[in-house]
C-alpha cells in the first residue's frame, strides 16, 4: 500500500517512539490513515484538511462530554494538511462481524444500539457545530425533506453504517467513528442511512427505527424504504446532471 514519505515524518514527530507504521486492511474513500505502534501503544493517524481536523476534534470533544462513545481526537499541523490522531480501538467493526457470521439477533441487536446512539446525538446542542461539512448534495436532500416536513433539524451523524461503527467481545458498541458525517442535519437523513445500510445485509429495521426516535419522525406519504430510494435519486442528479446554477436556485426555495 502506498505510504507517503510525508506522512510518516510527520507521524515520527508525533510520536517519537515510534516503533512500526503500518496502513489498514480497509482504508477509507477520501483519508489517509495509518496505524501507529509506539513502544506503549497503538494510534490511529488520519491526514485531512484544516476545516475536517478541527471540525473532528471540535466534535470529539462535544460528543465525550455527553458520553457517546468516540475517538478522542487530537489534531497537528503538517504543512497544508492536518494530522488527526486518536488511540487505536482494539474491537471489530459491525460489518466484520456481520461477514464473520454474527446471529441475526445480535445484528438487529446492534443496529438498535446504533439507532438509540443517533436518537441521543439528536438531542445535545448543535448551535457551535459548522454546516460547512455539509456537501451541495446532503443540501439539496435536506431541502427535499424540509418541503415534506419530515422531521426536525438536529445534531446528526449522518453516515452511521457498520464499518463506522466498532463492536466489543459482548457486541456492545465501543465506538462510532467518521465524525466528519456529524453535523446539523433533518433527523430523517441518519435514519434513511442506517436503515439503508442494513438493507444492504439484508435486515429490515424500519419498523424499529421510529421507536429510537420518539415519533419525531413522520411517514406522511411514503414508507422509509421510498424515501431512502428518493433520497439517493437526488444524490445522482445531484452529482451527475444539476449546474451550480441549479443548484443555488433550488436552494433558495423557501418553504411556507
Amino acid at each position: 500500500m502506498n505510504i507517503k514519505d510525508s506522512h510518516i515524518l510527520t507521524i515520527k514527530q508525533i510520536y517519537p517512539d515510534i516503533v512500526n507504521i503500518n496502513r489498514p486492511c480497509i482504508q477509507g474513500n477520501v483519508h489517509d490513515i495509518y496505524i501507529a505502534t509506539t513502544s506503549k501503544n497503538k494510534f490511529v493517524c488520519r491526514f485531512s484538511d484544516e476545516k475536517t481536523a478541527k471540525h473532528n476534534c471540535f466534535v470529539s470533544q462535544l460528543l465525550t462530554q455527553y458520553n457517546i462513545p468516540v475517538p478522542r481526537v487530537t489534531i497537528y499541523r503538517c504543512g497544508m494538511e492536518y494530522c488527526e490522531t486518536y488511540p487505536f480501538i482494539d474491537g471489530k467493526t459491525l460489518h466484520e462481524r456481520i461477514i464473520e457470521g454474527m446471529s441475526s439477533e445480535e445484528v438487529v441487536r446492534a443496529y438498535l444500539q446504533i439507532l438509540d446512539l443517533s436518537r441521543k446525538i439528536s438531542k445535545l446542542p448543535f448551535e457551535s457545530v459548522t454546516k460547512t461539512k455539509n456537501s451541495i448534495t446532503a443540501k439539496i436532500c435536506a431541502k427535499f425533506f424540509s418541503i415534506l416536513n419530515y422531521s426536525t433539524i438536529a445534531l446528526c451523524h449522518t453516515d452511521l453504517h457498520a464499518k463506522n461503527v466498532i463492536l466489543d467481545n459482548n457486541d456492545n458498541i465501543m465506538a462510532i467513528l467518521d465524525l466528519d458525517g456529524v453535523y446539523p442535519e433533518y433527523t430523517v437523513v441518519p435514519l434513511i442511512n442506517t436503515v439503508a445500510n442494513a438493507k444492504s445485509y439484508n435486515y429490515d429495521i424500519q419498523n424499529l427505527a421510529g421507536i429510537c426516535y420518539d415519533n419525531n419522525i413522520k411517514q406522511k406519504f411514503v414508507s422509509i424504504e421510498t424515501q431512502t430510494k428518493i433520497y439517493n435519486a437526488i444524490k445522482t442528479v445531484a452529482k451527475k446532471i444539476l449546474g451550480d446554477f441549479m443548484v443555488k436556485q433550488l436552494l433558495k426555495i423557501r418553504v411556507i
